[in-house]
């Protein structure tokens, strides 16, 4: 579902089918407001991305889920199932400047994250066994007088499984799983205009909290930055 660019006449417009700036060099904003491209086009900066914050409170209701029956998932375990893992990511996200073309370098790195935990990344296997969806959930300590919450932080779904329910199913799979930890409320992030994403995840009761957006340098420089 790689996303569109609706607003490709406004020069300031967000742009993420060319990431050409690398993730670490983008400089982010929150909350996003419309007036944030212009003072950013000032800076010589054009916004690259924009992604909706979505929340919702947990435990998931029967009105959400619609009498859908529970899915079988099991957790990842490491070294066993990390090529499975990564040729659904691969499949599910060519277009993504976050998730593309991940290899076992890039997997180790992000499980050796203090912030990962095994048993959070929800497998699903197909009727032949092999991995065909996960959801990837985080849990984001509480402080002061902010709760904990909890993230879905990334779902995939092989391609050929689209249309089938299975991408509602993972993200349900993991909010039980969030709920079953004690956690209240549950957040993601969304390409702000991933349409089809979006109006999953409003049928699941999230709603949209805020806005965030990337800003990267117009013009040859930024072409240089991915060099």
């Amino acid at each position: 579902m790689p996303p569109s660019d609706p607003t490709a006449s406004d020069p300031t417009a967000s742009d993420p089918t060319a990431p050409s700036a690398r993730a670490e060099d983008l400089e982010w904003v929150s909350p996003y407001r419309p007036e944030t491209d212009r003072a950013m086009a000032r800076k010589g900066l054009r916004r690259v991305r924009l992604l909706d914050h979505m929340t919702r409170t947990l435990p998931v209701g029967p009105a959400e889920r619609r009498n859908a029956a529970p899915l079988p998932v099991r957790p990842f375990r490491s070294g066993v199932d990390d090529e499975g893992l990564l040729r659904v990511n691969n499949r599910a996200f060519p277009w993504h400047p976050d998730q593309r073309d991940w290899d076992r370098d890039r997997l180790r790195a992000r499980l050796a994250e203090p912030w990962v935990d095994p048993d959070g990344i929800l497998l699903h296997e197909g009727p032949d066994g092999t991995i065909d969806g996960f959801c990837w959930t985080r849990v984001h300590p509480g402080e002061g007088d902010r709760p904990a919450t909890g993230e879905i932080f990334l779902i995939a779904v092989d391609p050929e499984r689209h249309g089938t329910g299975l991408g509602r199913g993972v993200v349900l799979a993991g909010l039980d799983h969030l709920a079953e930890r004690g956690l209240t409320v549950a957040v993601l992030y969304v390409e702000a205009d991933n349409g089809a994403a979006i109006r999953l995840y409003e049928r699941l009761g999230f709603r949209v909290d805020h806005r965030e957006a990337a800003y990267a340098p117009v013009g040859p420089a930024a072409a240089m930055m991915d060099r």
